[in-house]
């Protein structure tokens, strides 16, 4: 995992376009390299240089081809940090994300020392919330999300019960 940079927006480009990204996550509106290229600069860069996280860009170790984003968001209208990824559909459903979450959570706790944190899943999002599941986090609640209204579904992880304290 490691930081975005400019020069991956072709690959930014492709996940966004995703139906299941404009499903599950949203449509962003980029649709040229120049854009994506500023988003990356001005959206995705940004965190990282105010708070020392933000959503690592998920790279294959054999060959470092970019499969997928994991990491931390400081969302408007959310107490605590968000665990968010999305990753291309060929490298779905192959411990990728389960692998890259675990890596983040192990982040939060050791280096930013953060004992909890919340996802937010679109409620038919099945695959999202197994995974969730897997590596520790429970259900808390079904809400909406403020900046759409779009239904969500709200699940917390919690270091201590993630330990079974």
């Amino acid at each position: 995992m490691r930081r975005p940079h400019v020069g991956d927006a072709s690959f930014y480009l492709d996940l966004m376009d995703d139906p299941d990204f404009h499903r599950n996550i949203g449509d962003r509106g980029l649709r040229d390299v120049a854009a994506m290229e500023i988003h990356i600069r001005d959206k995705l860069l940004t965190p990282f240089l105010n708070r020392g996280f933000g959503m690592w860009l998920v790279e294959t170790r054999h060959d470092k081809q970019p499969i997928g984003v994991c990491g931390l968001v400081d969302r408007d209208g959310f107490e605590g940090l968000d665990l968010g990824y999305a990753f291309l559909s060929a490298h779905r459903g192959q411990g990728f994300a389960t692998e890259a979450a675990g890596a983040v959570l192990e982040f939060s706790a050791n280096t930013l020392g953060i004992t909890s944190l919340f996802a937010i899943v679109a409620p038919e999002n099945i695959r999202s919330k197994k995974l969730l599941g897997k590596i520790g986090f429970t259900w808390r609640e079904r809400s909406v999300f403020p900046a759409t209204g779009d239904p969500i579904e709200i699940y917390d992880w919690n270091i201590a019960e993630s330990l079974g304290a």
